[in-house]
């Protein structure tokens, strides 16, 4: 069996996200200025994919890689983007707008095409819509300072205790 990926061909996966910029809250991506994210397949996924054409591993054009052309992510991870903001589905079945937390699991509805620019070719992953299935748990405090900064307690020095203000050594006293 050959796909046509010319014409595109549809399809779901699920994983877990990084850098997902696929809501109103997140925006577009500020390097691209693409709704994008970053999805590392499940095993279900992984054999989906690799269904789809028996000529070539499609891991290797989705993938995603770094500027010396190795994999980034030691599990096969795809990035999927679209230019229009996409529908974004919580896990209650409602709309979602918030943002998307690294680590969270997601099911997105995406379209695979070809393409050919200045003699290369490859694949890329259009995102057509997304279902947040298990939102992370909120890992950075966006919302202002954390108690916790405010809860160390400060040492006491005195300035007018010679140790506070004792000399560095100048030996080498380092275990290395």
């Amino acid at each position: 069996m050959s796909t046509n990926f010319q014409e595109g061909v549809g399809l779901t996966v699920s994983g877990t996200t990084t850098w997902a910029s696929i809501t109103s809250a997140s925006g577009p991506n500020k390097f691209s200025e693409k709704y994008q994210v970053e999805i590392t397949l499940d095993q279900e996924s992984l054999v989906k994919l690799k269904a789809l054409t028996k000529d070539f591993d499609i891991l290797d054009f989705l993938n995603i890689k770094n500027k010396e052309g190795e994999f980034r992510y030691e599990e096969p991870t795809v990035r999927c983007k679209t230019n229009k903001l996409p529908t974004v589905w919580g896990p209650d079945k409602q709309p979602y707008t918030g943002f998307i937390n690294n680590g969270s699991f997601i099911a997105a509805r995406i379209f695979i095409k070809s393409w050919e620019m200045g003699g290369k070719k490859g694949l890329t992953a259009y995102l057509n819509e997304a279902a947040v299935l298990n939102l992370s748990a909120d890992k950075v405090v966006s919302s202002g300072p954390s108690d916790e900064l405010y809860s160390v307690k400060r040492p006491q020095v005195d300035p007018s205790t010679p140790a506070a203000f004792s000399p560095i050594s100048t030996t080498n006293d380092l275990p290395f």
